[in-house]
C-alpha cells in the first residue's frame, strides 16, 4: 500500500491537501470528501481518523485506490462557518456548465481525473434522527466491496 500527499486548488488561497492511497493491486477507485461546509466538523474528524488508521497501517487497502480530501473548504473550516462560500451551492448544476467557484472547479477536475466508481461526500446531520431502512446489509456489502479493507 502506498500513500501520497497532493494539493487541491494548488497555488490558490483555497489550497488544501488530499491523499491517494493505492492498494497492492488494481481495483476500483473510491473518493471520500469531507469539510465542504466548515461548520460541519464530525465528518472531517471521520475522514482524518480513516486517514490516520491507514497511515499507521492499522487499516490496509488491498485492492484499488482511495482518495481522501479531509477538509475541502479550509477557509470556512478555520472560521467554523458554512460559507466562504457554501460550496454545496457552487457545484455543476447542468452538463457542460462551469462550477461557480475555483475550489468546486478543482474538486470537479480531481473527480474527472480519477473517475471513481464510488464518491462519498461526508456531511453532518443536525437534529434529524431516523433509521435508514433502505441501507440494507446487501448494499453495505456492495459498498465495502468497492475497496477491500
Amino acid at each position: 500500500m502506498q500513500i501520497s500527499t497532493h494539493q487541491l486548488a494548488k497555488g490558490t488561497k483555497f489550497e488544501t491537501p488530499y491523499y491517494i492511497i493505492k492498494g497492492n493491486s488494481v481495483g476500483n477507485t473510491v473518493m471520500i470528501t469531507a469539510g465542504v461546509q466548515g461548520d460541519e466538523t464530525a465528518n472531517i474528524l471521520a475522514a482524518k481518523k480513516l486517514l490516520d488508521l491507514l497511515q499507521k497501517d492499522i487499516l490496509h487497502i488491498e485492492n484499488g485506490m482511495l482518495i481522501i480530501v479531509p477538509i475541502v473548504n479550509q477557509i470556512a473550516y478555520k472560521r467554523r462557518i458554512r460559507d466562504i462560500p457554501d460550496l454545496n451551492r457552487t457545484f455543476l448544476r447542468k452538463p457542460n456548465q462551469a462550477a461557480s467557484h475555483p475550489l468546486s472547479a478543482a474538486l470537479f477536475q480531481l473527480t474527472k481525473q480519477f473517475n471513481p466508481e464510488w464518491y462519498i461526500d461526508l456531511h453532518e446531520a443536525r437534529g434529524i434522527f431516523r433509521s435508514v431502512s433502505s441501507f440494507t446489509s446487501t448494499s453495505k456489502q456492495h459498498a465495502m466491496s468497492a475497496i477491500q479493507i
